[in-house]
């Protein structure tokens, strides 16, 4: 009857001393080690895979396979399994239990066949990742691709940003975003590698027709460019006696631009004047 209390006590014993010897490491002082000056200490974080179990029979289940017993009497509502070591749930992971956020490692003793292949059944759920080598940004051009084209054109520009402001090759970054606000950190990068240079200007959305006119000289092709900003049309009335002979008289000055067209009075041309941007030809 009192083996079952002993070994509890024991089991909290060890985790009591576990947790000493993870946060001494956490702070990066061994007793009796001398503290290490602050320039000395390297800033950098790193992303580790994390499963939340929140099933009370599967929670139940991992307390008792890995021998572990949080030391709060509150019920464990969530858990969470640190993949550590970065190589797949198991042996010398971190169990976190909430609500008391207490930690422990996981023992490769206590993993059992059953236990990691039930470790085995969780996959990293991530709604876009992409693992690629050094390839420049235009290979993620979401016009390239059919599916999930948005979040392929935060990645582009992304990229671009990066390629045309930081001309070196590590860097970090950490964005996240909430209803609360965001957070954005780099780290692992060359200052003095950074240099702005703004984006190229955006291209035109208006239609701009220009007229181009071909010269032909002796032994040299010319060509020059004409910018339309208005078109005048207006409709003259000419006798056929005077096309037969080749003349076009002009417009009196005292005529108006449009006159009322006569009855018979001769066959209808239209000519149409462009006005430019001092070009003449």
């Amino acid at each position: 009857m009192t083996i079952v209390p002993m070994f509890r006590s024991l089991l909290r014993t060890v985790s009591g001393l576990l947790m000493l010897v993870m946060a001494t490491l956490g702070r990066g002082v061994l007793p009796g080690a001398a503290a290490q000056p602050a320039g000395t200490v390297r800033f950098d974080q790193v992303t580790r895979p994390v499963a939340a179990i929140t099933d009370p029979q599967d929670i139940q289940f991992l307390l008792d396979a890995l021998f572990i017993v949080p030391q709060q009497d509150e019920v464990p509502e969530r858990v969470e399994v640190i993949d550590i070591t970065n190589n797949g749930y198991g042996p010398d992971d971190i169990l976190v239990v909430y609500p008391s956020q207490e930690a422990f490692m996981i023992d490769p003793l206590a993993i059992s066949d059953e236990v990691q292949q039930f470790m085995n059944s969780w996959a990293l759920e991530a709604d876009f990742q992409v693992d690629s080598g050094p390839v420049p940004a235009q290979a993620f051009d979401p016009e390239n691709y059919t599916l999930q084209q948005a979040e392929y054109a935060i990645l582009y520009d992304l990229m671009r940003s990066i390629e045309r402001n930081y001309n070196a090759a590590p860097i970090s970054l950490r964005f996240e975003r909430t209803n609360a606000g965001f957070t954005m950190q780099m780290w692992e990068y060359q200052p003095e590698a950074m240099r702005y240079v703004p984006p190229p200007p955006a291209e035109p959305d208006t239609l701009i027709q220009r007229d181009v006119i071909h010269i032909v000289r002796s032994d040299s092709v010319l060509y020059d460019m004409l910018y339309l900003y208005h078109v005048i049309e207006e409709t003259e009335y000419i006798p056929e006696a005077a096309i037969s002979a080749g003349f076009v008289p002009g417009r009196p000055e005292n005529r108006p631009a449009t006159p009322a067209p006569a009855q018979n009075a001769g066959t209808p041309a239209r000519r149409e004047t462009s006005g430019n941007d001092g070009h003449d030809r």
